[in-house]
């Protein structure tokens, strides 16, 4: 696993920021998702539009990927939050 990955810190950040907690008191991401894959699969999926979605800390994470990456965290009860969106880590 890479630690330093942008999109597992940017999920991570996202979700201890709705939860307001520090990232480090999160459970580790890759007990519910490979960010390995995660970041695999974006890379390889550069030119066909993707969604990837799984639960995380009690949020579900939404990770969209067309021309760029979005990555939305909402509480794993809602179902048209917009809130917790990120465009593409850069």
């Amino acid at each position: 696993m890479n630690p330093d990955s942008e999109i597992t810190l940017a999920i991570v950040e996202m979700v201890a920021d709705r939860k307001g907690v520090d990232p480090i008191e999160l459970p580790p991401l890759y007990e519910v998702a490979d960010p390995d894959a995660l970041e695999r699969v974006l890379a390889e999926s550069e030119t066909e539009a993707l969604s990837i979605q799984f639960g995380y800390a009690g949020y579900r994470v939404r990770i969209e990927s067309a021309e760029e990456t979005i990555i939305v965290v909402e509480p794993a009860s809602a179902t048209t939050s917009t809130d917790g969106v990120c465009g593409s880590p850069s």
